[in-house]
């Protein structure tokens, strides 16, 4: 919880300070952690999807990511929504993760996430595909 504390403080100085790569910083450090999170996720999911466990060949390719790392990716959409709608850009950013996790099943459940606290969804999922979400 204080690394979450020290990171919003540090990316709160950086991104107020005026200096455009001091600002690329900033956001390079506030995607950097969920990119990372990401990544691993869809390798999970793979490997859940297609062996129903985390096999030898899913820890593979995730100790590969360990080792060099995740790549910067540059999502224009999230980008575009970070300064116009950011509530529109955090919604995206949860239901990108929500989609995610819910598809190594083949549906999730879904009450007062889109709506109001009282509509509910069903979210189905194709078998052996990895989820998209679109905002």
């Amino acid at each position: 919880m204080l690394l979450s504390i020290a990171k919003r403080v540090a990316i709160r100085y950086l991104s107020n300070s005026g200096d455009p790569e001091l600002l690329e910083i900033a956001k390079w450090i506030e995607d950097a952690e969920e990119q990372a999170v990401n990544l691993i996720l869809e390798l999970l999911g793979q490997g859940l999807r297609s062996t129903g466990t985390v096999d030898k060949t899913t820890a593979a390719e995730i100790l590969k990511v360990r080792r060099s790392g995740p790549q910067a990716t540059t999502d224009p959409v999230s980008e575009a929504l970070r300064d116009s709608s950011p509530y529109l850009a955090e919604y995206r950013r949860l239901a990108h993760t929500l989609t995610t996790l819910a598809s190594w099943r083949r549906g999730l459940y879904v009450q007062g996430f889109i709506h109001r606290r009282e509509c509910t969804s069903l979210w189905l999922f194709g078998a052996g595909r990895p989820p998209s979400f679109g905002v």
